[in-house]
């Protein structure tokens, strides 16, 4: 009975050595694709950065544009207003 104890015991440990290598390579596997994911993330997460980056930017030149035409309309309706009052004033004279 010895024997056949000794002949499980080995067996049972050869097992448990298949598991453990088993267990091991999984868990390097999961390890190296949870770099992997970590590393994609990374990039994402740069890339929408900048992204949002040149949005603010092109946000801020639009604003930019939009003042600039708000003052040249102002100035253009200052020259109307002028314009429309010395035609009134000459008209007034005749």
């Amino acid at each position: 009975m010895s024997v056949q104890r000794g002949t499980g015991n080995q067996d049972a440990r050869h097992q448990l050595d298949q598991l453990a290598q088993t267990a091991a390579a999984a868990h390097q596997s999961n390890s190296e694709r949870i770099s992997l994911v970590q590393q994609h993330q990374d990039v994402i997460a740069l890339k929408t950065s900048e992204y949002l980056q040149q949005q603010h930017e092109r946000q801020l030149a639009l604003q930019e544009q939009q003042e600039q035409i708000r003052r040249q309309m102002a100035e253009q309706r200052m020259q109307i207003e002028e314009h429309v009052r010395l035609l009134k004033a000459a008209e007034a004279a005749m």
